[in-house]
């Protein structure tokens, strides 16, 4: 799945997830939405799909990296590349 998403939008939503005592762990995509599921919640972000799959089941992708990557940057539009093992960032300069 391919996912093109603001980063600010990107780290506001993963700041609400407690990554010590939470994962994500299936992630998501319908009508322009990005679904990330943990255990305790689900938060949605305003995406555009360029590869669309309905839904991955993540085992142990570290969503905790991406965040503070995503709240270091400016604002700008960012690709995820996602799959069951990993997701890639990919930020254009």
């Amino acid at each position: 799945m391919k996912i093109i998403v603001s980063s600010k939008q990107l780290a506001v939503q993963l700041n609400e997830f407690d990554f010590k005592n939470d994962s994500i762990q299936a992630v998501r995509a319908e009508n322009s939405k990005l679904f990330l599921d943990s255990q305790k919640k689900t938060v949605e972000i305003w995406c555009e799909i360029s590869e669309f799959r309905a839904r991955i089941v993540q085992e142990s992708v570290k969503w905790d990296y991406i965040k503070n990557l995503v709240n270091q940057v400016d604002e700008q539009p960012i690709v995820l590349e996602i799959t069951k093992n990993f997701v890639s960032v990919i930020f254009q300069y």
